[in-house]
């Protein structure tokens, strides 16, 4: 069973991972991002919110999907910020230098 064939339509809708597992008897909710993943490549369009209602949906329309890009965004510029700061901290500790 594909992830897409049970996910609800509308970000109100999104159903929490966990629940999902439990639904599709995976492990636990990395299988179910994991899942989500390659249907995503595949081209469903699974979306999913840290924000309430937390959890898994299928856009709703095009302006849906483009939210969810945003917020993919929004997490890329965070972990670059993060990344940067992390190879700072690691320049002072090494003294300049790197570490292999």
């Amino acid at each position: 069973m594909r992830l897409a064939d049970i996910l609800p339509t509308g970000r109100e809708n999104a159903i929490p991972g966990h629940r999902l597992a439990e639904l599709l008897e995976l492990k636990d909710k990395r299988d179910v991002l994991q899942m989500a993943e390659r249907e995503r490549r595949a081209g469903a369009p699974i979306c999913a919110s840290n924000a309430n209602p937390k959890g898994y949906y299928l856009a709703s329309s095009p302006e849906e999907m483009a939210a969810y890009i945003q917020s993919l965004d929004h997490r890329i510029s965070q972990v670059t910020l993060t990344r940067t700061h992390c190879r700072e901290t690691l320049h002072h500790m090494t003294e300049g230098g790197d570490v292999d």
